[in-house]
């Protein structure tokens, strides 16, 4: 009886230490279990991946990203996808998505200006004359491929850059379409185009050579992010925003080859 008794004392000692210990534990803010989801243009899948994993240590915040062209993933907002945050590779589908209630109006904010590069691979004996637009006519490139302009706003600056360059009637039989430009980076990898022209974010990868492409050759690419009006996240939703535009964000933006804007003010979202 007495051997029962000191077990079922120790057992309550053990219990109450158990008890204090988790007591003791520090809650995590609510907000770093909810997750975040992201969308973003293509032209970021380097430089977001980076952010988003040092936005997760710094918050406890896990943000899921799917990455695509500007143009699809704006369509798959306005069918109803559930994202939290888009990261637009042009601020007409963002100004578009506004003028349709989809995007909350004050939380949107110009996060980087993209740029363009001239890119062929490196097991290519070719080079591109004076690495320039003007080169990408000469015989020796049969395929060039650029980012469908359809929906892809680095497709159409591309093909504005070639036209003030002169070059476009040269080229435009020669040109096969990706989804996005990393899908278009993918045809110069394989050899199934001898040239491309891509973002200079995601073109300094090993066995590609990079030219990059006169600004003043285009319209800025103006890279613009917005929370989601059907977010249900909105206020883990502009920190992620203010993270992005923070120092920490920009080191790795810039890092990646993107201009940057002057620094913004935090976001404001009536939710918060």
């Amino acid at each position: 009886m007495r051997k029962a008794l000191k077990r079922l004392a120790g057992f309550f000692t053990a219990t109450l230490f158990l008890a204090a210990a988790v007591a003791a534990i520090p809650a995590s803010p609510s907000w770093a279990h909810e997750g975040l989801t992201i969308a973003a243009a293509s032209d970021l899948s380097g430089a977001l991946r980076e952010i988003a994993f040092a936005f997760e240590a710094e918050t406890g915040v896990k943000a899921v990203l799917s990455f695509g062209s500007t143009g699809m993933l704006a369509r798959q907002i306005k069918e109803g996808a559930p994202f939290d945050v888009f990261l637009s590779a042009d601020e007409g589908y963002v100004g578009d998505l506004n003028k349709g209630g989809f995007v909350m109006a004050e939380s949107i904010r110009v996060y980087a200006y993209g740029r363009l590069a001239i890119v062929t691979s490196n097991a290519s004996v070719m080079e591109i004359k004076d690495f320039n637009l003007m080169g990408l006519a000469q015989p020796g490139i049969k395929k060039i491929a650029i980012a469908n302009p359809g929906h892809a706003p680095y497709g159409r600056a591309t093909v504005e850059a070639m036209k003030k360059a002169g070059v476009w009637d040269g080229v435009k039989d020669k040109l096969v379409y990706g989804e996005n430009v990393r899908h278009a980076l993918q045809f110069v990898e394989t050899g199934d185009a001898q040239a491309g022209i891509v973002a200079v974010s995601i073109a300094n990868i090993e066995g590609v050579k990079v030219y990059p492409v006169d600004e003043g050759m285009h319209k800025p690419i103006v890279q613009t992010g917005a929370v989601l009006r059907g977010s249900k996240n909105v206020a883990i939703a502009g920190r992620f925003l203010d993270y992005l535009a923070s120092s920490k964000g920009r080191e790795v933006l810039l890092k990646y080859g993107f201009r940057l804007p002057p620094p913004a003010p935090s976001t404001k979202t009536k939710k918060d």
